[in-house]
């Protein structure tokens, strides 16, 4: 048996999203070493960008109720490799990128609050959450995450 998807899956705003992110950081000059549009695996490079899909909210509307009102959380993760002796970088610096990345993220999701894969997007009424991750639980080198609660809302035909 084969599903046809008629409602909107998370998939299409979180690449969306990520292509944003990926055309806004990354290259010369760019912010980021390294934008991804999911949670990777592994990286081995500083400072990098993913998407990751978070929870939904669906509920039913229209004539017939067969159409939803989609509402979803994409979660933005930076990861800063922490400065130090050990990885080479100076902490104002790993800190600088950290806060500037934070910086055009933001920017980004507020410059873009409608497109083909959205409805809205908006940040989310809520602090962003800030973690340390020491270096044995990253294999190596510690890092500095910051997770952005972006919001989207879209409505299915």
């Amino acid at each position: 048996m084969t599903l046809t998807l008629t409602h909107t899956s998370r998939k299409v705003a979180r690449k969306a999203l990520g292509l944003l992110l990926k055309t806004a950081l990354e290259g010369t000059g760019g912010l980021a070493q390294k934008v991804y549009d999911h949670a990777p695996a592994d990286f081995t490079t500083s400072p990098v960008v993913c998407v990751r899909s978070g929870p939904s909210l669906r509920k039913r509307w229209g004539i017939g109720q067969t159409k939803s009102n989609t509402k979803f959380k994409l979660e933005v993760l930076i990861y800063v490799l922490a400065g130090g002796k050990a990885s080479g970088w100076k902490p104002e610096n790993a800190q600088d990128a950290f806060d500037d990345i934070e910086a055009a993220v933001s920017q980004v999701v507020i410059t873009n609050p409608t497109n083909a894969a959205w409805a809205s997007l908006t940040l989310a009424d809520q602090d962003t959450e800030v973690l340390h991750l020491p270096a044995p639980d990253t294999g190596g080198f510690p890092y500095d995450v910051e997770i952005i609660t972006v919001e989207v809302q879209a409505y299915d035909q």
